[in-house]
């Protein structure tokens, strides 16, 4: 029930009734900010789940130039729909509930690892530091929610592009530690 309630800030506005353990919380929450954000062709929508099986946009892939994403309308967009209820997302992004944050990164690891391979354009890393660096991207998407949640008081500032200008710093930090550390096959012994 939790991460549909999550992503129901991302889903288009629609008719469908959600399931009923969430349909007073998503009526009451669901904002669709990303699609409002990002134009169909930028944005990533698949179901959320075998029990959730509605399209939901739940990340974006938008190309800057060769080997260069923005994720910036992406974050804003995520920060802005965790500060509809701050003290309920509160709740969900913590320690006592592990399932929920199991299944948002793995909600967001196959995106994330789409992004890496992206920016590697076809450049050899080995499958341990792939799996080492989508991981590590994956958990920064959770780590700036926990971030964002837990100073309510700096929410607003975190919002504003003039005192924030890192809305796209996942983005550009993969490019530049991948463009940074070029990786050679070699061979184990």
């Amino acid at each position: 029930m939790h991460t549909y309630i999550l992503v129901t800030h991302f889903a288009p506005q629609t008719n469908e009734r959600p399931p009923a353990k969430a349909d007073g919380l998503s009526r009451r929450i669901g904002c669709g900010k990303l699609r409002a954000a990002l134009p169909p062709d930028q944005l990533i929508a698949q179901p959320f789940s075998k029990r959730i099986t509605q399209e939901l946009a739940l990340y974006s892939h938008v190309e800057i130039g060769a080997r260069t994403l923005d994720a910036t309308e992406f974050t804003k967009a995520l920060l802005n729909c965790l500060s509809t209820d701050t003290e309920f997302y509160r709740k969900l992004f913590t320690v006592m509930e592990p399932e929920f944050l199991s299944a948002v990164e793995q909600l967001y690891h196959p995106l994330v690892e789409a992004d890496v391979k992206f920016i590697l354009d076809g450049r050899y890393m080995p499958p341990e530091t792939l799996q080492m660096m989508v991981t590590l991207s994956t958990r920064q998407i959770l780590n700036t929610m926990e971030f964002f949640l837990q100073h309510p008081r700096m929410q607003d500032a975190l919002l504003d592009e003039r005192v924030n200008p890192f809305g796209n710093m996942l983005q550009e930090s993969l490019f530049e530690a991948i463009q940074a550390h070029p990786i050679n096959r070699y061979s184990r012994r």
